[in-house]
C-alpha cells in the first residue's frame, strides 16, 4: 500500500511541476486525475505518516493554476479530516499516541521544493532541447517502478509504445506538442489508472489489459497512442473505451484522401 501511495503521488507530483510552465498542456488534466485517483485511494493515519505524502501535498494548493489549486485543496482537507477522526476515534479507544511505523520505503521522491526553484528561463531552456530532437522525442528519465514486476511490464510496453509517436508524426505543429509531452508520465498515469479501476492485471480483469495494450501497441494505431499521449484520451477515457471504438482509430491513414481522415477524426470524436 506505501508503494502504491508514493507511486500514485509521484505522478501527480511530475504533472504538477510540468503543468506550472504549460496552462493549456495535457499535464494540468494529467495532474488533476492523479489528485482524484489519490482521493479515492484507502489513504489511513499511519500510511499517510510512514509515507510523509501529506506534507508534501501541502505545497500543491499553491500551484498557480486555479484547476490544480482547487482540486488539491480539497484532497488535502480531505486527508486532514481523515486523520482527526482517526486520532479521535483511537484517543476514545485508547491507543493514542500511536507508535511510530516501520520506516518508510525508501524512494528517490520528487521535490516540490526543489522543482519550484527551477526558474522559467530554465524550463524554455529544456523545451528548446526537447525541440530541436523533433523526430527523436523528448529525452527520457527512468521509470518509477513498483513492487509488482508485472506492473513494471505494462508500463515498460506503455512507454515503449509512447516513445514510437514522435517518429510516427509528420505534422510538425503536432510533433511540437508531442515533444512537449513526458513519455514516461504518460505510461504511468495510465497504467495507474488502469490498476486502480482493473485491479491486478493476472486477475478478473486480464483480458481487459490485453485489449488495451493491443490497441495501444497495434502498428496501424499511431492515432490512439498520439491521442492518449497528447492528453486528449485521458487514461480513465481509455479504461472505459470499447475495444470495437479504439480499433476504429486503427487504420492505414497513408490510404486515406484528407477528406477521408476529417470525416474519420470527426467519427472518434
Amino acid at each position: 500500500m506505501e508503494r502504491e501511495l508514493l507511486d500514485l503521488f509521484e505522478a501527480a507530483s511530475k504533472a504538477t511541476d510540468l503543468a506550472a510552465s504549460n496552462a493549456n498542456g495535457p499535464e494540468v488534466s494529467r495532474c488533476i486525475e492523479a489528485l482524484n485517483l489519490l482521493r479515492a485511494f484507502p489513504v489511513t493515519y499511519d500510511l499517510l505518516l510512514s509515507t510523509q505524502v501529506g506534507k508534501r501535498l501541502r505545497l500543491l494548493p499553491k500551484h498557480p493554476r486555479e484547476r490544480i489549486n482547487t482540486v488539491a485543496s480539497k484532497l488535502l482537507e480531505l486527508w486532514k479530516k481523515l486523520v482527526l477522526e482517526e486520532i479521535a476515534m483511537r484517543k476514545k479507544n485508547g491507543t493514542f499516541p500511536i507508535h511510530k511505523t516501520s520506516k518508510a520505503i525508501p524512494t528517490k521522491p520528487i521535490k516540490l521544493e526543489e522543482k519550484k526553484a527551477t526558474t522559467m528561463a530554465d524550463k524554455n531552456k529544456i523545451n528548446i532541447e526537447q525541440r530541436s530532437n523533433a523526430k527523436s522525442g523528448p529525452k527520457l528519465n527512468p521509470l518509477i517502478k513498483t513492487y509488482d514486476p508485472y506492473r513494471n511490464q505494462i508500463r515498460m510496453i506503455f512507454l515503449e509504445a509512447f516513445s514510437k509517436v514522435a517518429g510516427e508524426t509528420d505534422d510538425e505543429e503536432v510533433l511540437d506538442r508531442v515533444n512537449g509531452c513526458d513519455p514516461i508520465q504518460a505510461a504511468i498515469s495510465v497504467e495507474t489508472a488502469m490498476f486502480m479501476k482493473l485491479g491486478k492485471t493476472y486477475g478478473t480483469q486480464q483480458h481487459k489489459y490485453s485489449e488495451i495494450m493491443s490497441n495501444m501497441t497495434d502498428p496501424n494505431n499511431p492515432e490512439l497512442r498520439r491521442k492518449v499521449l497528447l492528453g486528449e484520451i485521458m487514461p480513465g477515457k481509455l479504461i472505459s473505451m470499447t475495444p470495437v471504438f479504439r480499433s476504429l482509430l486503427s487504420t492505414d491513414d497513408h490510404l486515406l484522401s484528407n477528406a477521408d481522415r476529417k470525416k474519420k477524426k470527426k467519427k472518434c470524436r
